[in-house]
Formats: C-alpha cells, sequence, structure tokens
C-alpha cells in the first residue's frame, strides 16, 4: 500500500512540475512580438502596432499560420523574429480567398521584414516555419522556440498632385 502511494505522489509532482515548466514558457513567449528585435530602427517613430500582431511557441521546422486582416488604405510592415541564433525564418503570405501566393521570402534569401500597401481590404494567411540552419540539434535547448509575428502599420500617405 505504501508504495503505491509513493508512485501516485511522484507521479502527482511530475505532472505539476510538467505544468509549471510548460506555464513559464508559454509566459516568456507571450508578447515576444514587443521586444526590440521585432522591430525595424526606421518604424518605431512612423508606424503603429498592428492589433492582430502575434507571439506563438513554434517548433523547429513545423509550419505554424493563422489569418489576418489587412485593412485598405494603409501601408504595412511585417517582420517575423525569433529568439537569436534561430534564423533563417521562412514565411509566405498567402491570399486568403484564392490561395495565391502573395509573398514569399525565401525568393529574397528570407529577408526579416516586408512591407506593402493595400488598396482594399484583403485577409492574408501569414505561413512561418522556422528553419533554424544554424542551430546544431545538440546545441538547442529545445525545438520550441518563442517567435514573434510584428505587424505595424500607418496610414498611406496619398500620391499625386
Amino acid at each position: 500500500m505504501k508504495i503505491s502511494k509513493y508512485i501516485k505522489l511522484v507521479i502527482f509532482v511530475n505532472i505539476f512540475l510538467l505544468i509549471l515548466t510548460s506555464s513559464a514558457f508559454s509566459q516568456k513567449c507571450h508578447r515576444f512580438h514587443h521586444h526590440n528585435n521585432c522591430w525595424t530602427k526606421d518604424t518605431k517613430k512612423d508606424y503603429s502596432q498592428y492589433s492582430q500582431a502575434r507571439s506563438a511557441i513554434l517548433e523547429i521546422n513545423k509550419k505554424f499560420s493563422y489569418q489576418a486582416i489587412f485593412y485598405g488604405k494603409k501601408d504595412f510592415k511585417i517582420l517575423v523574429c525569433t529568439e537569436n541564433g534561430y534564423y533563417p525564418i521562412h514565411y509566405r503570405l498567402i491570399n486568403a480567398e484564392n490561395n495565391e501566393i502573395f509573398y514569399d521570402n525565401s525568393e529574397d534569401d528570407y529577408v526579416e521584414y516586408v512591407g506593402f500597401t493595400t488598396d482594399k481590404s484583403i485577409t492574408l494567411i501569414i505561413e512561418v516555419t522556422i528553419l533554424a540552419e544554424k542551430i546544431e540539434p545538440e546545441d538547442a535547448k529545445d525545438i520550441r522556440i518563442c517567435a514573434g509575428i510584428q505587424i505595424i502599420w500607418r496610414k498611406a500617405p496619398q500620391l499625386g498632385f
């Protein structure tokens, strides 16, 4: 009988520690897209953070995607960032209406951010894969890492005379 109580206690403690460490890790990533490495130097004063920017815990080489609506007559910049060393990051912007690829950063040597202007509202699927080609498996703390998808915007200036 004492052995079974001991086993139950060990199982309970292990489950508790697992929940506690998982929660602590997700708290660390909660607002990761607010960190300085998720901003470009020239945009902090001219752009505002868009409400659909996100942070997430991602696994290396696993695709993550979500949809965001980009309203018309605005300039947008999307910057994908991660913890130090976990580069490159592959991301694609896909038109949710017709599944056409709007942008693929693999064609631009995995550039970390892209800017564009919308004339009318568009829904895009943001698809992110952390490639982390320079991280050796034994060097990685974990295959799960914090990543941020920073979306910033400003009102598009009127062009012409």
